[in-house]
């Protein structure tokens, strides 16, 4: 906790023909990350085996792309989707070596292939169709109501339909006087369709001038028939396609329902191949060694090595620390949900301080103090704890929402009963006595100054992480200026709060002096001068966690105002105690989806603006384990 796992960078040399079933047991027991070979020998050439797998895989990605798109899925209510423990598992098969996947996925695909590419090749035909018609159908609404092929070229006149900008119609008219016939029909304020009649001898020179005006040309279908009548016809044409588009799809349905889960169970098979047969391509060698390099987490040492052992039997093995190591987070299973928001900003660079665990803990604080009603939390951690015994019994996305919702929710639950809250004032308007430490409406101030004094303790945690941090780096000029200047003026701020004015000028004038000489020191008089603005921002940031206050208060305060409308909505005759429910449902659901999400937000802003920037830098790359197959191929 607090520190990334140690991770080695391991190079592993093992004889050529034990490769692949060393990459297949690292791939399956997930203990290593394998990463780009850093020699110049030669890449490690690929065989037929594993071509075939990229060849099946490829072809059957194709097939399962394109049936999915088909699937027409039904999707299950919310409830049933997460909260129910129901999960749909695909048939267990028996495992099968690696050239039965290949010939029964061929034989698979043989069938579903040809069928899948005709249908996807028709549907496409048919809707290329179908819009040609309704470029068509939208042409022929603008033509005069005669027969289209009284407008079809003659041996010695050509003519040409199109919409051109109003504005050019004048230099038209102008440039084709008694060189052509003009019929214009206006289409809107800006635009007009023109039909152009001339003579074959001046085709070239005509198309030419029209396309330098930006003359858009559209095509008619010639026939003995008026506009409205083609169009009608191209209208039935297009209900006649659509009906055939939706046989297609039908048949590319059926192919789904029928193939899905094979499809899935030999994708899943050679997915796994395929990703051994991709780290073949990082690893080099020669005739008779390979070289696997790797990084390897220090828990998962002693079972790569027996690994090692028992496919290669002879190997040789390098391993050291580097600082470009992957960084794999070591916390406990319950702040382990907290790091996805870590990502969000970035992960810590390998050995640096992890500060997932405060902030698993500062977050869900804050978020409690910013929403703070008692009925709030407990609905938060009733559907935190329903989304864990329910989806999250078996996806670890939903998993870890779940929990970030129940520490949500026992904070708010507890801070909101601190605030005597629940509903806001429900409980007090029907007459009961709720006991409160605070009330966040008249005792405005006092939550103002305990927010301040977790703000300031907030940023004194960061700043101190950040002394020792460069401290152990060696960095010291880093320490004090970014960190020790500030820790002596929060101390010059209490000297000055607890009335010890004396020490407070006393600290003020070495954190300034500091200040202003480090700086200059590191970038000259001028940024010297300007840094000290940079104290008027601390206090800034100080003053930017008086949000825990305003969200507090935010929340109350539309409580309130939700309850008083319900007691006044619940005196209309006949219909007020329904329509005071919905008013209190849909009030108090408002209140607290709008301002937990404020909260959350706001929760965010506070840790990535104020704290982290005293003095976490990120950056680190996540460790991703190579593969993890569960089923044996290589018999």
């Amino acid at each position: 906790m607090f520190k990334s796992e140690t991770m080695y960078r391991t190079i592993a040399t093992v004889p050529q023909q034990a490769l692949s079933s060393v990459i297949s047991s690292l791939h399956q027991e997930k203990i290593c990350e394998i990463k780009e070979a850093e020699n110049d020998l030669e890449p490690i050439e690929i065989e037929e085996d594993e071509k075939r797998i990229l060849n099946l895989y490829s072809r059957l990605e194709f097939v399962w792309d394109n049936l999915n798109h088909y699937a027409h899925k039904k999707k299950p209510s919310i409830f049933k989707e997460y909260f129910s423990k129901k999960h749909h598992r695909h048939p267990q098969r028996k495992p099968l070596a690696k050239e039965e996947i290949f010939t029964k996925t061929e034989e698979c695909l043989d069938i579903v292939e040809t069928n899948v590419r005709d249908h996807i090749e028709e549907i496409k035909k048919i809707n290329e169709q179908k819009n040609k018609n309704e470029y068509l159908m939208e042409n022929l609404k603008h033509l005069p109501a005669i027969e289209t092929s009284l407008l079809e070229a003659t041996e010695y006149l050509k003519t040409i339909i199109g919409i051109i900008n109003l504005e050019d119609m004048e230099e038209i008219e102008s440039k084709l006087k008694r060189k052509a016939v003009i019929l214009k029909d206006q289409l809107d304020k800006k635009a007009a369709l023109i039909i152009v009649i001339h003579q074959h001898k001046n085709a070239e020179e005509i198309d030419g001038f029209l396309h330098e005006i930006g003359f858009d040309a559209i095509s008619v279908p010639y026939k003995d028939m008026k506009p409205k009548d083609l169009i009608r016809s191209l209208k039935e044409e297009n209900v006649n396609l659509m009906h055939e588009e939706n046989r297609k799809v039908k048949e590319l349905h059926k192919l789904y329902i029928t193939y899905h889960s094979l499809l899935q169970y030999f994708r899943e098979e050679l997915g796994s191949l395929k990703e051994r047969v991709e780290a073949l391509s990082s690893v080099r060698g020669s005739n008779s060694f390979s070289i696997i390099e790797c990084w390897v987490p220090k828990s998962n040492w002693t079972e790569f090595t027996k690994t090692l052992k028992e496919k290669a039997i002879k190997y040789h093995i390098l391993y050291h620390e580097r600082e470009d190591a992957p960084t794999l987070l070591n916390n406990p299973r319950i702040v382990k949900p907290f790091e996805g928001i870590m990502e969000l900003y970035s992960l810590p660079r390998y050995k640096d301080f992890d500060p997932t665990p405060i902030l698993a803990i500062t977050f869900s604080f804050f978020f409690g103090f910013m929403l703070t009603d008692a009925v709030y939390g407990f609905l938060l951690l009733a559907l935190g704890v329903l989304l864990l015994n329910g989806k999250g019994s078996y996806h670890e996305a939903t998993k870890n929402i779940g929990i970030i919702l129940t520490g949500f929710g026992i904070l708010t639950l507890v801070l909101g009963a601190l605030f005597g809250s629940y509903f806001g004032n429900f409980f007090q308007e029907l007459g009961f006595k709720v006991p409160a430490m605070l009330d966040a409406l008249n005792d405005v101030m006092v939550v103002m100054v305990i927010a301040l004094a977790i703000g300031a303790i907030h940023l004194l945690t960061g700043m101190l992480i950040g002394f020792f941090e460069n401290v152990r780096k060696k960095k010291m000029f880093d320490a004090v200026h970014k960190q020790g200047v500030w820790i002596l003026f929060m101390a010059c701020i209490v000297a000055f709060i607890v009335q010890q004015q004396m020490i407070g000028y006393v600290l003020l004038g070495v954190s300034v002096l500091l200040q202003i000489g480090m700086t200059f020191k590191e970038a000259g008089g001028i940024s010297a001068v300007l840094s000290l603005f940079s104290f008027p921002g601390f206090l800034g940031d100080l003053f930017s966690y008086a949000r825990l206050t305003a969200l507090a208060l935010g929340t109350t305060g539309i409580a309130l105002a939700v309850n008083f409308m319900t007691i006044l909505v619940w005196g209309i005759p006949w219909i007020g105690p329904v329509a005071a429910v919905l008013v209190f449902l849909g009030g108090h659901a408002f209140n607290m989806a709008m301002n937990g999400l404020g909260a959350f937000v706001h929760s965010v802003r506070l840790h990535f603006l104020e704290f982290f920037s005293r003095f976490y830098e990120g950056a680190g790359k996540k460790y991703v384990p190579f593969g993890g197959a569960n089923t044996k191929n290589d018999h």
